[in-house]
């Protein structure tokens, strides 16, 4: 998973999945203040190079006052229907007030300077496309206009570990068994988790509905043609399809895993209804995934018409997600709890490290899903917690290495694939068993279940103490099985709350705090140490003075080097000593620096490799917005 700043360009990485808060405030705060004060600066950068742009246009308040009333009227309607039709109306009353004034602006502009302008009721959201920098000024003018920025790309799990920690990749984990072949009464992962001793009891997930939004569903596969709703069951955000398809295949195996029948699904007794957001495993564009959010919360039928909110999913699956840290999708998670429908997040496939799980896997009022193997162990690509403040993630964690289950090529058809992608359907199956048996029950109370008890007797230490904690105790970065007969609460390495972790194509996670005591080869920065390195196996230090392990850099108070393509960080002063493999910038590149102290001026920028930048300007982007947030 992973996430780009426009749809033609997919220019951020792994080694950015850190938070932004390794980049120093005053650093971004410098940069800031090259931007307006509303329009990202990845518009403006991107206007340098193309006469137009699609813009996110954000408005003040959001639909967190809408939303607010909603939960507090909620009770008041008898049936689950009228409450969420509540919520959809409160909701489309918001997005029409606030963007009024804009709707109006737009309507007096020559057709030229926009292509189309697509609005969000589920959070309050305006997508223009097509347009210039007229526009974008007069629309940065208006009161109530909050942000404007590029719209996000999600993607689907492409690569997963298999339980021998070798790579299942495109060429292997999208191929196997990519055919009609027999196999087991039960899937491996349905047995693990004990859905069979479920169904002993005659509950298999019946009257219970689950919402799959990917890369869309087969619906005539033999093992899911039996309990696809087709009424007000799918909806095709990106080519507006009548008829449930999928070209990827993604959607079809997760779908399999949570509802299918014939011994492949947790929940074959549920219902399952399916919104294509993604056009392919590396394409999930933010207005579909937006579309299909809305269309979760109150599904209309093939057109986009006729809406009937009692036909809503009690629990909605999302294999999908950015992996830098974005706000993007937290209100439209907020209705969708307004709603009580419950959502369940994979948590990601960029693990080994610590704070490696991506959005919307890290909000609060989430479900976020690990990734467990066949042997009861966590897969060491599954993403790790905490989270950037401190919480714990993933949630729960289920099967999802060399998970079977059925497959888009025929209705026969089955593959093998790897990932949290894999795994969180076994938790949103096991969700509808719940359900099942707990007629009504809200989400908190099916967090505290499925987080109550816990099963430690299979973890198998991996002997690692990621964040100074021993894997061979609970919690850990090892997870116990989720057997949904007794739900287990989750078990993820954490950091305390005063440390700040840094991971950059490294082993290894670098704490801020270098009071606390963690293993000899988890070296450590100073407080106020921003340390950054791109493309590079360590960040060399700038001020030799100080004495340091080897393998430890460190920066002055007020440096910001940047290491871009390159074994080493390169110094604009060559009037210090360094170590003779360290090279130095000419002094014609920064005309103005301290003697004493090499830095990076702003005007060296021209040296900055592309792909940082535009990391760069994300995380300047979602200051910004946090900023204006505190504030209003």
């Amino acid at each position: 998973m992973s996430v780009s700043l426009s749809d033609h360009d997919n220019l951020l990485s792994f080694q950015f999945a850190s938070n932004c808060i390794m980049v120093k405030p005053t650093f971004i705060a410098a940069f800031a203040a090259l931007a307006t004060a509303k329009i990202a600066l990845s518009v403006h950068y991107h206007l340098e190079s193309n006469e137009d742009v699609d813009v996110v246009v954000e408005f003040k308040g959001g639909n967190q006052r809408a939303l607010e009333t909603a939960r507090l009227e909620r009770a008041s309607f008898k049936d689950r229907g009228s409450g969420i039709d509540h919520v959809r109306s409160l909701l489309e009353s918001n997005m029409e007030t606030s963007q009024r004034a804009a709707i109006e602006l737009l309507s007096l502009q020559p057709k030229s300077f926009t292509t189309r302008v697509e609005s969000f009721y589920i959070n309050g959201n305006m997508h223009v496309y097509g347009a210039n920098r007229i526009v974008l000024d007069e629309l940065a003018k208006l009161d109530n206009v909050a942000h404007i920025r590029q719209p996000l790309t999600a993607q689907l799990s492409l690569v997963g570990f298999d339980d021998d920690d070798t790579d299942v990749g495109v060429a292997q984990g999208w191929a196997d068994n990519n055919a009609t072949s027999t196999r087991a009464a039960n899937e491996w992962g349905v047995n693990l988790i004990n859905a069979p001793g479920v169904w002993a009891n005659g509950n298999r997930g019946e009257g219970v509905v689950v919402g799959i939004i990917d890369t869309g569903v087969l619906h005539t596969h033999n093992d899911l043609k039996g309990n696809w709703r087709s009424t007000y069951g799918w909806f095709d955000a990106t080519e507006k399809s009548p008829t449930p398809f999928d070209r990827d295949g993604h959607g079809t195996h997760v779908a399999g895993s949570a509802v299918g029948q014939n011994g492949i699904g947790v929940a074959p007794g549920a219902t399952w209804i399916a919104c294509r957001g993604c056009s392919t495993t590396s394409y999930c564009p933010e207005a579909a995934l937006l579309s299909c959010a809305q269309w979760m919360l109150c599904p209309t039928d093939a057109t986009g018409k006729n809406p009937k909110c009692e036909l809503a999913p009690h629990v909605i699956n999302n294999s999908w997600g950015y992996k830098l840290s974005t706000r993007a999708f937290q209100a439209a998670v907020d209705a969708w709890r307004a709603a009580d429908i419950i959502p369940v997040f994979a948590n990601g496939n960029s693990g080994r490290t610590c704070s490696t799980t991506g959005t919307p896997a890290d909000y609060k009022n989430v479900i976020g899903v690990g990734n467990l193997g066949t042997d009861d162990k966590l897969a060491l690509a599954s993403s790790r917690g905490p989270t950037a403040d401190g919480r714990i993630k993933p949630d729960v964690s289920a099967p999802g290495n060399r998970v079977r289950s059925a497959w888009h090529t025929g209705n026969s058809a089955y593959n093998t694939i790897s990932g949290t992608s894999m795994a969180s359907p076994h938790v949103a199956g096991a969700i509808a068993l719940y359900l099942s048996a707990n007629k009504g029950a809200k989400y908190d109370q099916v967090y505290k279940a499925f987080t109550t008890t816990v099963d430690t007797k299979t973890l198998t230490p991996y002997n690692e103490n990621c964040g100074g904690v021993s894997d061979s105790k609970y919690p850990n970065n090892n997870y116990g099985s989720m057997d949904p007969r007794h739900q287990y609460p989750p078990s993820v390495p954490f950091f305390p709350y005063d440390v700040v972790p840094i991971s950059v194509e490294t082993q290894h996670i670098r704490s801020v705090d270098p009071r606390h005591q963690y293993p000899p080869s988890v070296p450590f920065f100073p407080y106020d140490v921003v340390p950054i390195a791109v493309q590079t196996q360590h960040v060399r230090s700038m001020d030799p003075r100080h004495q340091y392990p080897p393998s430890v850099p460190f920066f002055p108070y007020d440096v910001v080097a940047i290491a871009i393509e390159t074994q080493h960080v390169r110094s604009v002063d060559p009037r210090h000593q360094y170590p003779p493999s360290v090279p130095f910038f000419p002094d014609d590149v920064v005309p103005r620096y301290t003697p004493s102290v090499p830095y990076f001026a702003f005007d060296a920028l021209p040296a900055v490799h592309l792909q940082w930048l535009h990391w760069l300007l994300f995380c300047i982007d979602e200051h910004l917005f946090a900023s204006r947030v505190e504030s209003s």
